[in-house]
């Protein structure tokens, strides 16, 4: 069994890392937050030039047809990077929702997607929140009836919710309901679930990312920060708090990416393997803001200092798309059901 990417898959990987870290950079998002501007539409623009953000719609409405397991290596650049427009939840959560959806209506939406006429949100499961709501055209949500609709943002009221996250735009929405529906509640338990594990394994692939970007700024650090005459990284108690960062990311990245794998295949445990790599994603840039913080001492505190910008963004991701108490609730039910299997015989059939 072969688990390694593709060359097509690791040279999109790599055209969309050099892209990302020479546009989205520390001091540009910094700007955004300071102007208070709403989008970058330069940035989405040359993203959608790129097709990025029509990555995964079919071929036949005018994207790429790549699926979660081609685009997971490209939602961890964008974490690397922090990025603020909503490319990853466009990616993996919209366009695959609205791909299991009939009809002419969802189609158009798809179109219009790629044609770049505008945005689609979707509210959280969870809260109801929207994140990106003031830039898109619709939001994709469930009304009291358990019906999937698609409510035009022009006809709503937003109000904005202030979030730990300076670059994160957070709204809830009123007068909402009357949107066109797109699915009947026949199918609301499905699609609920759907929605989940797509807000999920989107949060939990962007996670890799931060964790390396966080990594990475400590090692960085640690190698130019001199005490004793000695750069700190050559002194044992930092090289231990770094290790166990890596070690925890090496061991989130296979639960990630067969959590993609059984996203695309319609796996039935795909909902057991998506809330362990929230879990195990989440955990390891959890604990990559708290050591590269210590790795940094009194100037990880600092606005100044690019750090908390990736572990704002991991806090968010770790409570959005379920928080770990629930995804550690799922785990354990499917763990301790009676027809569960262990062993590697089970983990890779």
């Amino acid at each position: 069994m072969d688990f390694t990417f593709t060359e097509e898959q690791l040279l999109l990987r790599d055209s969309t890392r050099n892209f990302l870290t020479a546009e989205v950079t520390p001091s540009r998002l910094r700007e955004r937050w300071k102007s208070h501007d709403v989008a970058d539409n330069d940035l989405w623009e040359k993203m959608l030039d790129m097709g990025i953000i029509s990555a995964t719609i079919p071929e036949e409405l005018g994207g790429s047809g790549l699926n979660s397991v081609d685009f997971v290596l490209l939602a961890e650049e964008c974490g690397y990077v922090a990025l603020l427009e909503p490319v990853v939840y466009t990616a993996l959560v919209v366009v695959p929702l609205l791909c299991e959806l009939e009809g002419d209506f969802p189609r158009e939406l798809l179109s219009g997607l790629v044609r770049g006429d505008y945005r689609i949100s979707v509210a959280c499961p969870f809260t109801g929140l929207v994140e990106d709501a003031d830039t898109s055209a619709f939001v994709l949500k469930f009304n009291s009836n358990k019906e999937l609709v698609a409510c035009s943002v022009t006809d709503a009221e937003l109000s904005q919710i202030r979030s730990i996250d300076p670059g994160r735009r957070v709204f809830s929405l009123k007068e909402c309901e009357s949107g066109k529906v797109l699915m009947g509640n026949n199918r609301f338990e499905f699609l609920h679930e759907f929605l989940i594990n797509s807000m999920a394994f989107a949060n939990a692939a962007q996670s890799l990312g931060l964790t390396q970007r966080m990594l990475d700024l400590a090692v960085n650090y640690s190698k130019d920060r001199h005490q004793f005459k000695k750069p700190i990284g050559s002194f044992q108690a930092v090289k231990h708090l770094l290790a166990n960062v890596a070690i925890k990311l090496e061991f989130a990245k296979p639960s990630v990416y067969r959590a993609a794998h059984s996203l695309h295949h319609g796996a039935p445990k795909r909902s057991l393997h998506i809330s362990h790599a929230k879990i195990a994603a989440c955990e390891a840039a959890s604990l990559a803001a708290k050591n590269s913080l210590q790795a940094h001492g009194a100037m990880g505190y600092t606005w100044e200092y690019d750090l908390h910008i990736f572990s704002k963004r991991s806090l968010v991701l770790s409570a959005t798309g379920g928080d770990l108490g629930f995804h550690k609730a799922r785990l354990l039910d499917s763990l301790f059901s009676d027809d569960f299997q262990l062993g590697p015989t089970a983990t890779f059939s």
